[in-house]
């Protein structure tokens, strides 16, 4: 049952947003338990970041989730990291402490491992090449979470071969970053193919 005196607040934050699923699926949920809140779209600038997770507490909101391109970025603005988070180098959602603090994590990781194996149980991250395009905040809890789970060879592909290679360098194991221009050639003998750019979002 709602608490007669608690409407929860929630949002998604990001530039470009409107193409977000997580408001019906959140809404979805709050309904199915009677909880008495929303979960809006909130397209927030780069440049309005900051202030905008700050006006968080005042606004009445829970806390948020992040989507490209703030990922990365909330984690120089948010109180507290936590070490998922700041293993992966990244977060997907700030949760706003009863002082006001800012507490970032990462459920990317989780949550793609987890729809992978339910969509293919019998899915083992060791069964070949996977190749990973992109090299953003999503990227980064996709390249980690198969590194955690096995993989034994990471194809890391961006436009911006320095990006890739910044990943890649500083996870090291299996994750080895390929020119843009080898984009082809590294999906031979590829077992997955994960795209983690804002191509195709819909």
């Amino acid at each position: 049952m709602t608490h007669p005196d608690r409407f929860l607040l929630a949002g998604v934050m990001g530039w470009p947003v409107m193409h977000s699923r997580s408001p019906m699926l959140h809404n979805y949920w709050f309904k199915q338990h009677d909880l008495a809140g929303t979960y809006v779209p909130l397209a927030i600038r780069p440049e309005g970041l900051a202030a905008a997770l700050r006006a968080l507490r005042a606004l009445g909101f829970a806390g948020c989730n992040l989507t490209i391109p703030h990922k990365q970025q909330a984690m120089t603005i948010v109180d507290e990291v936590d070490g998922l988070a700041r293993s992966i180098g990244a977060i997907s959602c700030v949760v706003v402490r009863p002082d006001g603090a800012l507490a970032g994590t990462n459920n990317d990781c989780y949550g793609f491992i987890q729809n992978v194996r339910q969509e293919q149980p019998g899915w083992r991250a060791d069964a070949g090449p996977i190749v990973v395009v992109g090299a953003g905040g999503g990227s980064r809890a996709v390249c980690y979470g198969l590194a955690q789970e096995g993989a034994k060879e990471i194809r890391l592909l961006n436009r911006t071969f320095a990006r890739a290679k910044g990943i890649a360098d500083e996870f090291g194991g299996p994750i080895k970053a390929l020119p843009w221009e080898q984009r082809h050639g590294a999906l031979e003998g590829a077992a997955m193919v994960v795209n983690t750019t804002s191509c195709g979002m819909v």
